[in-house]
């Protein structure tokens, strides 16, 4: 071997080992780990945030071995942990007292060692809304005690509800229960609350409350031809709670079917009810008819009174009593029973007077208006040929007041002298 190949191949063994011990000392030398990217993308420092608002703390996090978690705090509170992109928390101000809070944000990288943090300082402000109050119920209708479940529908997070069932009594909490005893149309209001103010929503007779009547002092049912009638006072009056029912003179049951009767009562014509007595509009009618002792036919003056007794806008000073056609606000509905009206046309039975839809029968003996109409005879006359009467129908809430022929069947209330 030549001189200069043994010299190349020795320069070539020593460059090789060079090599190899550089490579090596790389080898030994520890590798950087970096600590993962994090940062609060919203809100952004310095933002006012309106108090009930519901934010979402964003945050962009990443790590070249992945961002095994991100911890949420607000004011050095631990509020959730996110191992899963996308990094979101949604805060609810309205859990807070407004003020400046330091909402962070940490990522921890995959051997959960390396952390890095962001931070935003915001202002959660009382420059909000006011609530919206609204409310709804379980039940609007039925028989004392009617227990009803309220539910707070307000809006704009209120903080504070206050609650008036128009009965006397209140209540603090978001969703009460209250239990109603009088027969009433109860009004109802809700007051809400935040830190940025108060609204109120009043729902007039949105409770109404019905079905067993208070019985007339000293005489709560009358028994008069095998039947028995319970009594109801309504103002200074004691009506019968049922419809006369015996068979006398011209009376019918609705189709000629005597299960109606039983559930109706009779339908008389004018001059049967009267039993010979001459027309009356006085208060009382002084017509005894077809009534029991101590009992009589009623007079149009007397239904006035009894209309202005219930109606809950009108009383009975109001002049449009004296016209005939649909008459008042809600008198109707506050005296039909709470159901057996057809397509729901029921009333609320405020007091216990229970008016069902006995139709009539009109002179040529033709049966109309069964399970929509309810019809009374007056102790009072419009014509020689013609009697004052009242009616209730399944989609109105006034009584109406008019006229017919007295050959006519409807139905009869007496009511005590």
């Amino acid at each position: 071997m030549s001189f200069n190949k043994i010299y190349l191949s020795s320069i070539l063994v020593v460059s090789l080992l060079i090599i190899f011990s550089s490579c090596k000392k790389d080898e030994e030398q520890p590798s950087v780990n970096l600590p993962p990217s994090c940062k609060i993308m919203e809100p952004r420092t310095g933002q006012d945030i309106p108090w009930g608002e519901a934010v979402a703390i964003i945050v962009n996090a990443a790590d070249l071995g992945g961002v095994s978690k991100v911890i949420i705090r607000i004011n050095n509170k631990i509020m959730d942990t996110l191992y899963a992109s996308p990094y979101q928390y949604i805060w609810q101000t309205n859990e807070v007292e407004p003020g400046n809070y330091d909402l962070r944000a940490i990522s921890f990288d995959n051997t959960g060692l390396n952390t890095y943090s962001s931070i935003v300082s915001v202002e959660v402000t009382t420059d909000g809304l006011k609530p919206v109050a609204d409310f709804t119920a379980s039940i609007y209708d039925g028989y004392s005690p009617l227990t009803v479940d309220f539910i707070d529908q307000s809006q704009n997070s209120p903080t504070s509800w206050l609650w008036d069932f128009g009965d006397g009594h209140t209540s603090t909490q978001q969703n009460p229960t209250h239990t109603f005893y009088g027969n009433w149309s109860y009004t109802i209001t809700l007051t809400a609350t935040n830190p940025n103010g108060s609204d109120q929503l009043i729902r007039s007779n949105m409770i109404n409350v019905g079905g067993y009547g208070q019985p007339c002092p000293e005489v709560s049912t009358v028994s008069y031809r095998g039947m028995t009638y319970h009594t109801l006072l309504i103002g200074n009056q004691c009506w019968m709670k049922e419809n006369l029912n015996y068979e006398t003179g011209n009376s019918w049951c609705y189709n000629d079917d005597p299960v109606n009767c039983e559930k109706y009562g009779r339908l008389y014509d004018w001059s049967t009810i009267m039993n010979g007595a001459n027309s009356s509009n006085s208060n009382p009618s002084g017509v005894q008819g077809i009534c029991p002792d101590g009992w009589h036919i009623p007079s149009d003056r007397e239904w006035k009174v009894l209309e202005g007794a219930a109606d809950s806008l009108y009383t009975v000073s109001y002049s449009g009593w004296d016209t005939f056609d649909w008459r008042g606000s809600n008198a109707g509905k506050r005296l039909k029973s709470f159901s057996g009206w057809y397509e729901n046309g029921n009333g609320t039975d405020n007091f216990g007077f229970a008016a069902l839809p006995g139709a009539w029968r009109n002179y040529s003996g033709y049966f109309y208006y069964y399970k929509e109409g309810a019809f009374f005879w007056t102790s009072t006359k419009e014509s020689s040929d013609k009697a004052i009467y009242r009616s209730l129908y399944y989609t109105r809430d006034q009584i109406e007041r008019n006229y017919k022929h007295i050959d006519y069947g409807m139905s009869v209330r007496c009511v005590k002298d």
